[in-house]
């Protein structure tokens, strides 16, 4: 098995979470955003271990993008040793990943 990597967030990343969380949380049940929080962590824990589980950005070099639903995506890039959670994306809307 590969050997995990770090996981660190960019402060985009952590406000871009902190949003879409908070917005979920306003406007659903909260187990909608239990079960968001969920895929993402699971999404995250396989990251570890397989870097290139999402597919890469055809816009952007060394960037990948994770679709965690029909809304809301996970952009990532990896450095050395570690993966880089850069941003959480609404997929909607008009992002150079």
């Amino acid at each position: 098995m590969n050997q995990a990597k770090e996981i660190y967030w960019s402060a985009l990343a952590k406000d871009t979470y902190s949003e879409l969380l908070k917005y979920l949380l306003d406007n659903y049940p909260s187990e909608i955003a239990i079960n968001f929080d969920d895929k993402v962590n699971d999404l995250i824990n396989r990251l570890k271990y397989f870097d290139q589980l999402c597919p890469p950005s055809k816009i952007v070099v060394n960037y990948h993008k994770c679709v965690i639903n029909k809304q809301n995506s996970l952009i990532y890039r990896i450095n050395n040793n570690h993966i880089e959670i850069v941003a959480f994306i609404d997929n909607r809307s008009d992002f150079s990943y």
